[in-house]
C-alpha cells in the first residue's frame, strides 16, 4: 500500500512537471535564447583557440635564401657519445650530450599556395627533433640512441601546425610538412 501511494505521488509530480516543461516548451522566447547563449559560448572558445594558434605561430621563421638555417657541430666525448651543438640562424645555440652514431633533425614547415607566396608570404619553418642512432642496432630513438625535441612549449598545448594540418583539407592555401633539412 505504502508504495501504491508512492508510485502514485510520483506519478503525480511527473505529470506536473511534464505540464510545467510543455508550457515554457510552447513559448519560443526559451529556445532563441538558448540558441543565442550557445552561440555566444561557441563563439567565445573559437575566439581563444584562434588567439592560442595565433600566438603559437611566433615559433615559425621565414626559410631565408641562400643561407643555412641549422648548424651542427659534434664534440666526441667517449665512445659513441658526443656533445652536440646546435646553432640557428639566429645566433641561439643548444647543447647536448647524445648517444649515437648517426643523426637527423627533423623540422615542422608550413607551405603557402600560389597565391599567397605571390603577395609575399614565403615557406616557414621551426625545428621539432634530433634523433641519434647507433650504425650497428638501426633503432632511432631507442635505447641505443636518442631523440632530442626542439620544439618550443605550445601554451596550453595549442600547436599551430597541428591545426593546419587538421584544416588544410578545407583550407587548401597552406600545407603543413616535415622535413629533413640537411
Amino acid at each position: 500500500m505504502l508504495y501504491t501511494l508512492l508510485m502514485i505521488a510520483f506519478l503525480f509530480l511527473a505529470l506536473l512537471i511534464l505540464f510545467i516543461s510543455f508550457k515554457f516548451l510552447v513559448k519560443i522566447s526559451w529556445f532563441l535564447g538558448w540558441i543565442r547563449g550557445n552561440a555566444g559560448l561557441l563563439f567565445l572558445v573559437l575566439s581563444v583557440a584562434f588567439a592560442l594558434t595565433g600566438y603559437d605561430f611566433r615559433h615559425f621563421k621565414p626559410v631565408p635564401k641562400e643561407k643555412p638555417v641549422l648548424t651542427v657541430s659534434f664534440q666526441k666525448k667517449a665512445d659513441n657519445a658526443f656533445m652536440v651543438t646546435l646553432s640557428d640562424e639566429s645566433g641561439s645555440e643548444t647543447r647536448q650530450l647524445v648517444n649515437g652514431e648517426e643523426w637527423i633533425v627533423f623540422a615542422d614547415t608550413l607551405n603557402w599556395s600560389h597565391q599567397f607566396s605571390g603577395i609575399g608570404f614565403t615557406q616557414g619553418y621551426r625545428f621539432k627533433q634530433f634523433s641519434t642512432r647507433l650504425k650497428e642496432s638501426g633503432k632511432t630513438g631507442s635505447e641505443d640512441g636518442e631523440v632530442l625535441s626542439l620544439k618550443p612549449e605550445s601554451l596550453f598545448g595549442v600547436d599551430a601546425w597541428q591545426v593546419v594540418s587538421m584544416i588544410e583539407q578545407f583550407l587548401p592555401v597552406v600545407q603543413a610538412g616535415t622535413v629533413n633539412p640537411g
